[in-house]
């Protein structure tokens, strides 16, 4: 019986996946482009579409096409392989425009209008929930970050008549991918450093 309960203790053993290392995130900053196929925002209440999209406007400089900046505060995570550990995030920075015209149908924004995206006063705090795979080299992430943003609405032939339209969202982010391993055009740099996580990177 003795040798029968260790054979099994040896082949559980050897079934188990090699686990990686700990790794040890630190607050930092992400840095984002703006997909234009997947970004808009919803201007029915104005009489224009549900979904009018935006595309990035790039900071330029050493941050390249960033048009996107969140910050991670808090202590640094020390996570084991498989253990999650959090932070909370703040948009520290915004800059949108849209792909084209929106043509606005009734009331007091009919026209056609280009509109330019920023950030709108005190930002509110969100969360992320980092996991570490068992490999050790990454994992998924989830997150939740409020924006509030302004829309400055510039009528096309008419640019001295500018409108200011308020707006609030939550973006939501859920199992989506990490690495400890940035890509080769990371753009993290020593003002805005990335704490050892690269969001995107499988």
């Amino acid at each position: 019986m003795k040798r029968l309960i260790l054979g099994l203790v040896v082949l559980i053993g050897l079934m188990c996946p090699s686990m990686g290392h700990a790794a040890v995130i630190g607050p930092g900053f992400d840095l984002f482009f703006t997909d234009p196929g997947s970004t808009w925002i919803d201007l029915s209440g104005l009489g224009g579409p549900s979904e009018f999209h935006l595309k990035g406007v790039p900071f330029g400089g050493n941050l390249y096409d960033t048009d996107t900046i969140v910050e991670r505060t808090g202590p640094p995570i020390d996570l084991n392989p498989g253990e999650t550990g959090s932070f909370d995030i703040e948009i520290i920075a915004l800059s949108l425009t849209s792909v084209g015209p929106v043509n606005i149908l009734a009331g007091p924004f009919a026209g056609l209008w280009d509109l330019d995206v920023t950030l709108d006063g005190a930002q509110t705090l969100g969360n992320i929930d980092i996991t570490l795979n068992l490999a050790g080299t990454g994992g998924i992430f989830d997150s939740s970050l409020p924006v509030n943003a302004l829309a400055t609405a510039t009528e096309v032939g008419n640019p001295s008549n500018v409108q200011f339209i308020a707006f609030s969202d939550l973006l939501l982010g859920t199992g989506a991918s990490w690495s400890l391993t940035p890509r080769g055009d990371n753009v993290n740099n020593p003002s805005y450093p990335s704490g050892g996580f690269y969001p995107g990177v499988n």
